[in-house]
């Protein structure tokens, strides 16, 4: 018996079935609630500080909860901005500009770094628990 050319693809099996389908879709669901709530408990602002290095040495604490720009004691050239509970170098008087491409960051452990200007950066828990990596020495 001869077959028409179009006679394979109604006996083809589907590409995906129903549960597979269901089973992506609740993967993905739970993937998004993962990442809406582990970004919910980090944004809080109150449980982190930045701490400012200038030549290696502590110079300040930094209160992420006020928005506005920070010009570094020393470094009058070198500006940093506090942004929704976030920090980035923003004008700096280096060459090559790699401390301002780094962006804001705002998880405890990050760190941002001036070399040529011996600046940096880091943000800290405010009560460090098992959570949160130590960074202490750097």
């Amino acid at each position: 018996m001869l077959q028409k050319a179009g006679d394979d693809d109604v006996n083809a099996r589907p590409l995906l079935k129903r549960t597979d389908i269901l089973i992506i879709l609740t993967i993905l669901a739970l993937a998004a609630g993962l990442l809406i709530y582990r970004r919910a408990a980090a944004d809080k602002g109150e449980d982190k500080i930045c701490e400012l290095f200038v030549d290696n040495k502590l110079q300040s604490e930094i209160d992420l909860s006020k928005n506005g720009d920070i010009k570094v004691p020393g470094r009058e050239n070198v500006v940093l901005t506090v942004k929704d509970h976030a920090i980035a170098f923003t004008q700096s008087d280096c060459p090559d500009k790699i401390c301002i491409k780094t962006g804001y960051i705002s998880q405890p452990g990050q760190m941002a770094v001036c070399l040529p200007n011996r600046v940096a950066i880091k943000i800290v828990a405010k009560n460090p628990n098992e959570d949160t990596p130590d960074m202490t020495a750097w």
